[in-house]
This record gives structure tokens, C-alpha cells and sequence, in this order.
């Protein structure tokens, strides 16, 4: 009985109290209460983030470039799923999948160009979060392909005449989206909040919201500081939207 609480005790010591505490401390420095520049309870940094056009441009700009990073990965994914790895294949995917962030946006910028270090498309930024994203939906693809039998429902969908475009479109993509959506958005979550990648590769303007809040910390003046935990506040609060609705939405097994 003992053995069986070990592990979610561990975890709620280990990863939520720290993010407990880190939170309240965020919240006591978004309203003056802790800090140098603390001068007691204010919502004046509230008020300059929240009517700051960059932060929700920020926002924007870093959900636009994971779920189009997410997008393309899983198109990837859904491709290569339709038929048998490789050896090779595998081995590759298995070594992507242990490339840290930053080896990835090393290496566009140097097997790339220099137009794909801050370039105004994000092209560069797009390339390396598909390379860190793709492996990972397509081993989740490939295995939600084998829980639910897809080799053997396409051999139906054939039998009945239906095209190869019909056959993606209206068996193989409804199918696998029910499986997987709910984790799909859980990747989409985390790569909004990407650092060392935008860090790299990203554009002046506008920022990624991880680079955002890091850069308004880092400032000289600590008046800033709490304006960046007021930024990070407000990811926390749009993530967790996401999430409960997601959640909430989270798709029942039809498929053994």
C-alpha cells in the first residue's frame, strides 16, 4: 500500500510544490508585494502588459508558429505511418528524438543559410521545431495506427471502391485525429512555450512569448521584472484554458 503512494508523493513534492510556489511568487511580484521595486500592492503592471498590443501579438505569433510546426509534423507522421519503418527509418527517428533544442537550431543555421536565422517567415524557427516535433507524432501516430487496425479498415474502404485520396481523407486522417487529438494539443501547448529554438532563430519582432518574458526580466531596470512574471501569468492562465478545454473535449475510445 505504501509502494503505491511512493510515486504520486514523490511527484507532488518534486514537480507541483515547486510550481505552486513558483506561481505565488509570481503572482506576489506581478502586485508589488516582493521584489526591489516592490512599493506595495499595485495593479499598474497588470495594466501595461494586458493593454501592450506586443504581448498578445507575442502570444499569437508563438501559437501560429507551433501549430503550424505541430501541423506539418503530423502530415509527416501520417504519411510515413502508412507503411512499414525501416530499420534505417527507425534508428533515425529514435536519434531525433534525443536531439536537444539547440543541436536542432545549430543545425539549420549551419546546414541551412543565414536566411534562415531570423528570417520574417520563421522558416528557419519552423524547420528545427519539425525536426524535434515530427518523431515524436509519428511514433504516436504509428501506434494509434496499429491500436485501431488501420491496415485492415483501408482494405475495407478498397473493397467497398473507394479511392487512395477518399481512402486518407475519410478513414485513415477522422480515424487517427479521434486517437491522438488530445495529445496532439498537449505537443502544441508545449512548443508555444519554446525558448532555446526562437532564442536562436528567432526574429526581433515579434518574439516568441518565452523570449518575450526572458528578455523583459533580463532587463537592466528591475522595474521590468515584474511586467515579465505578469507575462508568464498570462501564458500559465491561456495554456490552462487550452488544456481544461481540451480536457474536457478529450475524445472517448471507439477503438479497442
Amino acid at each position: 500500500m505504501k509502494g503505491r503512494h511512493l510515486f504520486p508523493a514523490l511527484y507532488g513534492l518534486l514537480v507541483l510544490v515547486p510550481m505552486a510556489a513558483g506561481l505565488v511568487m509570481a503572482a506576489a511580484w506581478s502586485v508589488g508585494w516582493v521584489g526591489l521595486a516592490g512599493d506595495g500592492w499595485t495593479w499598474r503592471y497588470w495594466t501595461a502588459v494586458v493593454l501592450d498590443a506586443d504581448v498578445w501579438i507575442s502570444l499569437a505569433w508563438s501559437a501560429w508558429v507551433a501549430g503550424l510546426a505541430v501541423a506539418v509534423s503530423g502530415v509527416l507522421a501520417a504519411v510515413v505511418v502508412l507503411r512499414p519503418l525501416s530499420r534505417l527509418e527507425t534508428r533515425v527517428v529514435a536519434m531525433m528524438m534525443a536531439l536537444p533544442a539547440v543541436v536542432a537550431a545549430f543545425l539549420v543555421y549551419f546546414t541551412g543559410a543565414r536566411w534562415l536565422v531570423q528570417d520574417v517567415w520563421g522558416l528557419g524557427m519552423l524547420l528545427a521545431h519539425v525536426m524535434m516535433v515530427a518523431p515524436f507524432l509519428l511514433l504516436l501516430v504509428h501506434r494509434a495506427a496499429e491500436q485501431v487496425g488501420l491496415p485492415r479498415l483501408l482494405d475495407v474502404g478498397r473493397s467497398c471502391g473507394a479511392t487512395g485520396w477518399q481512402l486518407h481523407a475519410r478513414v485513415s486522417a477522422p480515424i487517427l485525429w479521434s486517437r491522438v487529438r488530445f495529445q496532439v494539443i498537449l505537443v502544441w501547448i508545449a512548443w508555444t512555450g519554446s525558448f532555446e529554438i526562437p532564442l536562436l532563430l528567432g526574429r526581433s519582432w515579434p518574439e516568441m512569448i518565452s523570449v518575450l518574458v526572458y528578455h523583459t526580466f533580463a532587463r537592466f531596470s528591475l522595474e521590468t521584472r515584474p511586467e515579465a512574471f505578469v507575462m508568464a501569468l498570462v501564458y500559465v492562465a491561456v495554456v490552462a484554458v487550452v488544456f481544461a478545454l481540451a480536457w474536457r473535449r478529450r475524445p472517448e475510445r471507439a477503438y479497442p
